[in-house]
């Protein structure tokens, strides 16, 4: 399974000239694609924060056509590990991230990201560039 990060959302709803590629190469493959409930509330603020309708639809419409995937108890548990793990390191990466990263790890899938300065500090998260 592969999770969808902000970044890349974001880049999708901007028609970032690298994205086509990156999105038929995920849609082409077995894999299910999808995104976390935190990823896709980063990017729906950020369409409100636009107050702009048609950023706000747009990324509605978006949202809508991915499986979104919660913060459950198993998720919370491994976001709770990474977080101490981080905090002992002196290196945390932001709630939201951390929270995601738990969010890939209990779901074992592979976040789809170009923060790979942040997320590959998560021990054991699949990450993927793009």
């Amino acid at each position: 399974m592969k999770v969808l990060d902000s970044d890349f959302l974001i880049a999708l709803l901007r028609k970032d000239p690298d994205i086509p590629s990156k999105l038929r190469e995920l849609l082409t493959s077995d894999e299910k694609v999808t995104t976390t409930i935190f990823n896709a509330h980063e990017v729906l603020f950020g369409a409100r924060l636009t107050n702009h309708p048609r950023n706000i639809e747009k990324t509605q419409r978006l949202l809508n056509s991915l499986d979104t995937l919660t913060y459950d108890s198993e998720a919370m548990h491994h976001a709770v590990e990474i977080i101490a793990l981080l905090q002992e390191k002196g290196e945390r990466i932001g709630i939201f991230d951390e929270l995601v990263s738990g969010i890939c790890i209990a779901n074992s899938a592979t976040i789809v990201t170009r923060n790979v300065k942040h997320f590959s500090r998560v021990p054991g998260l699949k990450l993927e560039k793009w």
